[in-house]
């Protein structure tokens, strides 16, 4: 409960400022958290989604949706994972080459810190290298080894990250329950408050009438 004074007495008005701040900034907090928490499931879903286009050998749409995520995340620690995702699909989407070159610009242009920026573009100059030397859309054993292993590591790496917002998703709702409660709580002790105040008033009208 706030400072009530050196008095210890708080008016009836006072009260009801005091719940009146105290529930706005639970029920603001409580909004917060609840916002978050539908952020985190959209991005669960499209993580998800995202990972089935990988399994089931469809790296074009995986590296479009993983796009999107990367234009909707507003933290660059995001954004720079979902570069290194998309750039790890590089030497098995098709027309690689020109999505290295759109990727390299989108990098240049994003938030970035320089020393994200130089360690992606690098990761970019590799994935160059190799589909410079080969057509890694050529139906060859080398190129299904390696697509093989660009499907198991970003699908793991995707799965990872869905893990993780559904642990912190868990352990959010575990608070958001709690600031529900609080301010339940703050609810009944003022009206418990108030109706104490109500009894007593009533208590001394009656005294007074005899």
């Amino acid at each position: 409960m706030t400072d009530i004074g050196s008095t210890g007495y708080m008016t009836d008005s006072q009260i009801i400022a005091w719940l009146e701040q105290k529930s706005t900034d639970q029920y603001s907090n409580l909004g917060d958290q609840m916002t978050a928490s539908e952020d985190r499931s959209k991005e669960i879903k499209a993580l998800t989604d995202a990972r089935a286009a990988v399994d089931g050998a469809k790296p074009d749409d995986a590296f479009q949706q993983l796009g999107d995520l990367r234009a909707a995340a507003t933290d660059p620690k995001d954004q720079a994972f979902f570069f290194k995702e998309q750039i790890e699909l590089l030497g098995w989407v098709q027309h690689g080459q020109s999505k290295a070159d759109a990727l390299i610009a989108a990098i240049d242009a994003s938030s970035l810190s320089l020393g994200d920026k130089q360690a992606l573009t690098d990761q970019i100059s590799k994935e160059q290298v190799v589909m410079a030397k080969n057509d890694t859309n050529a139906p060859t054993a080398d190129n299904a080894d390696m697509h093989k292993k660009q499907q198991s590591q970003v699908s793991e790496e995707l799965k990872d990250r869905a893990d993780d917002l559904g642990h912190i998703d868990q352990l959010a709702l575990i608070n958001i329950q709690q600031l529900v409660a609080d301010a339940k709580q703050t609810d009944q002790l003022a009206s418990n408050i108030l109706a104490s105040r109500d009894q007593t008033n009533n208590a001394i009208v009656g005294n007074i009438r005899g």
